[in-house]
């Protein structure tokens, strides 16, 4: 009797869609990939001016990130418009390093008008958490 060994593939994410501006929030930590936070601490090591674009895709509860360097022209949009998403399922973030060495995660974006209010450039603060969480776990 042989073993029978399928792929299987990544489950879709699960958003709580309960929050009352109908804002989604991830059940499970957004996914990070670790050389991505890498190559932004490196970048902004070497200049910094050179920040770290975080977005988020709500759709596959994915942060993709990238020095604001990388991007043509800059930004979060420029950005969204590389990796072929949709602005509208995207949040967005920065990573700056601060006058004493320490990385910061800073809630603020084009990407987010209209998601945390009508005028602001924040996420929902739930949401932002939760990302700034799993970009630091990643290693930040």
């Amino acid at each position: 009797m042989g073993l029978s060994l399928t792929a299987q593939a990544e489950p879709e994410p699960v958003h709580n869609m309960s929050q009352p501006s109908g804002q989604p929030t991830p059940t499970s930590p957004p996914l990070v990939d670790g050389n991505e936070v890498q190559a932004v601490k490196t970048a902004s090591r070497a200049n910094p001016s050179d920040t770290g674009v975080g977005v988020y895709h709500i759709p596959t509860n994915r942060v993709h990130l990238i020095p604001i360097s990388q991007t043509h022209p800059y930004g979060h949009t420029a950005f969204v418009r590389q990796l072929g998403l949709t602005p509208a399922d995207c949040r967005g973030f920065v990573i700056a390093l601060a006058p004493g060495g320490q990385f910061v995660v800073e809630n603020i974006s084009g990407l987010n008008r209209g998601s945390g209010g009508a005028t602001s450039f924040q996420m929902p603060q739930p949401l932002f958490d939760g990302l700034k969480r799993a970009v630091i776990a990643a290693g930040l």
